[in-house]
């Protein structure tokens, strides 16, 4: 009877203590996960790091404390590893996050840069499209026959596949046809008719925004988004909600129905957005929002 009564207080105080440790929120995991990804890539590389949600990749979730250990995350991040100035040192490395004890967050320096074989096609990801426990789907642009260095033109999108040395190898890659640049102030009638936004008005042309936000110094990929966002509605938007449910479903395990409810309610926020920061505004003014924008995702991930 003694032996009875012993077990089940056991059994009661092993409950309260599982009780007391409850698997932390889907936000609270990737603030730790982006903690501890932006110390290491800062702790080897040079310049602020910034990691950004939409740059992890859930390879194992953290679901249940059972398996805890067993979590792990691909953290891509940009940076000049070893501090070796000049250009073309910077680049997309990656880190990957594991989970132990006490929810305690850590890099594993053994399967992250530089010590593993990043073995992407482009010099700086643009973008996380989806991924499964051992392997990325991503996109960047990669440099033509006769691009310069800082400037490259053709986007692809490639697979990468850890193998067992953990070094992520390239098995899949295929160009992306660039959206075309309309050189009028709208969008063609056929683009709003099917457009899932309402279509700014513009008090310049689109030959003139891409010359000033290329003077201003914006990234191709930004380019490449608010110019889709005003000439290829359907591109722009096809490409959010794909980016937006991935986020929703690998770092916020969301199900396929509630991560396209997150995805479509986070694109029509930037798509409305975009539309204040170009509806009658003059050209500096819309630029100067554009960038504004573009810190903010940087800051806040939003």
């Amino acid at each position: 009877m003694k032996k009875i009564i012993v077990a089940l207080i056991c059994i009661l105080f092993s409950s309260v203590s599982l009780a007391d440790e409850n698997i932390p929120s889907i936000q609270e995991i990737t603030t730790n996960i982006i903690n501890s990804a932006t110390n290491y890539a800062n702790s080897i590389s040079c310049g602020d790091v910034e990691v950004q949600p939409k740059q992890i990749a859930a390879l194992v979730p953290y679901k249940d404390l059972d398996h805890r250990d067993d979590a792990k995350y691909a953290v891509l991040w940009d940076g000049d590893i070893g501090c070796m100035g000049g250009s073309g040192t910077a680049a997309t490395n990656i880190s990957i996050v594991g989970i132990g004890t006490n929810n305690a967050y850590f890099i594993d320096p053994l399967k992250s840069s530089p010590v593993i074989h990043f073995d992407s096609p482009v010099t700086f990801v643009e973008r996380l499209v989806g991924n499964t426990n051992d392997t990325l789907v991503l996109e960047g642009m990669e440099a033509g026959p006769n691009d310069a260095h800082c400037c490259p033109s053709i986007k692809v999108r490639f697979k990468l596949k850890v193998d067992k040395k953990d070094n992520w190898k390239l098995i899949d890659k295929k160009v992306i046809p660039n959206a075309p640049v309309q050189p009028d102030n709208q969008a063609s009638g056929a683009s709003k008719n099917v457009a899932p936004y309402p279509i700014p008005s513009l008090n310049f042309g689109k030959v003139d925004l891409l010359g000033a936000v290329k003077r201003a110094g914006m990234e191709p990929y930004w380019i490449t988004h608010f110019i889709n966002y005003l000439s290829e509605p359907t591109v722009f938007w096809n490409e959010c909600m794909a980016s937006e449910k991935n986020i929703a479903q690998t770092s916020g395990g969301l199900n396929q129905k509630d991560a396209k409810a997150r995805g479509e309610s986070a694109c029509k926020s930037i798509a409305q957005q975009h539309y204040e920061c170009f509806n009658g505004k003059a050209l500096d003014d819309a630029v100067l929002c554009l960038q504004t924008y573009i810190n903010n995702v940087a800051e806040n991930g939003e």
